[in-house]
Parts: structure tokens; C-alpha cells; sequence
């Protein structure tokens, strides 16, 4: 029920982002390209355990940044669902009700991201700093529904998680996150050459 409720926010959440007039990016990429992208980043992550539960965090925010500069909402949110689904499904094997969960999680955060990164940008340039910045804070956004997402999930999954040991996991991924989301705005840097 939390995974449906968190993807029909994202579809909401989508379905109102307004019209961007934005440079032209000398790539575009599409949602196989970003699946790819993606599908590389879920399989390679760091691994940390609370309790029974085992937790992933991925270098993922490098292709979240490119699609979020330099691609559509559609092709962002299709290349995050079909590459993650297919790592989650095939290399991890996760079980049904975390992969939906999962799915829920990209749905909301992207949504959620795309809306800031929109209203941060305004209409600048990707990569002025401007542009970077609003890429930095919509990859922070997405960091940050993440983690909750994850925490409430484990919290109603395993209700006697003492809530010191979920927060040290949670800040260990934060802090991942926001370092890899710095390496996705350096890539984002390198990777606009006008």
C-alpha cells in the first residue's frame, strides 16, 4: 500500500510539471541509454545491514544528474524504472513486495527531483552554477525521500529496530549520497562539452 501511494504521488507530482524552456544539451539521453546507465550503477553499490534487513546505496545520482539535465522527464523516469527493475528482478533477485516498494521509492524521488531541479533551474543554463546547483539540490531531494522512504520502511517491517541503529545506517547512506552526488555533477560538468 506505501509503494502505491508513493507512486501515484510521483504520477501526480509529474503530470504538473510545466514546460521548461532550457538550452539545448549536446547529448540527449534516451531512456535506454539511461537504463543502461542506470542498470550499471544498481549493480555495482555498497552494501550496509540493519539487522535482518540488508540496504544498497548506488552511485546512481551520476546518471540521475545526466537525465535530469540532459533528457525528458519521460525518458528519466522510464530509463530509472527499466534499469533499476532489471537489476532488482534478475542480479539481486530481490523479493515482489521490495521490488513494488522499490519501484514506488524511484517513481516518488524522481518525481520529486525533476520538480525541483524545474523550479531551481528556471530556465538557465544546465551547466551555470545556477544550473548545477539546481541539479545538486533536486539530487539531494531525491537522496532525501529516499532515506525516509527506507526508514519508514524498515521501521514497519521491523517495528523493534532500535531507532539509533536506523539512524546510523541512514546517516551512513546520506552521507554516500550526498558524496556521490557530487561526483554526478562533476560527470554532468565533463559530459556538457557546447
Amino acid at each position: 500500500a506505501v509503494a502505491v501511494v508513493m507512486a501515484a504521488i510521483g504520477g501526480l507530482v509529474l503530470l504538473a510539471l510545466p514546460g521548461q524552456d532550457v538550452p539545448a544539451p549536446p547529448i540527449f539521453f534516451t531512456w535506454w541509454a539511461l537504463a543502461s546507465a542506470f542498470a550499471l550503477t544498481e549493480t555495482f553499490v555498497i552494501r550496509f545491514h540493519v539487522r535482518r534487513e540488508s540496504h544498497t546505496v548506488s552511485l546512481s545520482e551520476i546518471p540521475f544528474i545526466l537525465g535530469l539535465a540532459m533528457s525528458s522527464p519521460f525518458h528519466l523516469v522510464v530509463g530509472r524504472i527499466v534499469g533499476s527493475l532489471v537489476v532488482l528482478v534478475f542480479h539481486r533477485r530481490q523479493a515482489i513486495h521490495k521490488i513494488v516498494f522499490n519501484v514506488g521509492i524511484f517513481v516518488l524521488d524522481t518525481a520529486l527531483a525533476l520538480a525541483a531541479y524545474r523550479v531551481l533551474l528556471a530556465g538557465r543554463s544546465q551547466v551555470s552554477a545556477a544550473g548545477l546547483g539546481a541539479g545538486y539540490a533536486a539530487l539531494i531531494v531525491a537522496l532525501l525521500v529516499g532515506v525516509v522512504a527506507v526508514g519508514v520502511g524498515i521501521k514497519l517491517t521491523q517495528a523493534d529496530v532500535p531507532f539509533k541503529t536506523l539512524a546510523n545506517a541512514l546517516s551512513s547512506a546520506i552521507a554516500i549520497g550526498i558524496v556521490a552526488s557530487a561526483l554526478g555533477i562533476a560527470g554532468l560538468a565533463l559530459a556538457w562539452q557546447d
